[in-house]
């Protein structure tokens, strides 16, 4: 369906597709970008 969704051009629909596929690996992803943003935090200040 994602691909479906990607070749009619409907590239959100397809990203979420994607997203309910996969919701641990999208979770994880998330906190080591949350993580990220804190070290960036922390250095500025």
């Amino acid at each position: 369906m994602a691909i479906k969704a990607w070749i009619d051009g409907d590239m959100r629909l397809a990203m979420r597709l994607l997203q309910w596929a996969q919701p641990e690996e999208n979770k994880q992803r998330k906190e080591a970008k949350f993580n990220e943003e804190i070290d960036v935090d922390l250095k500025a200040a």
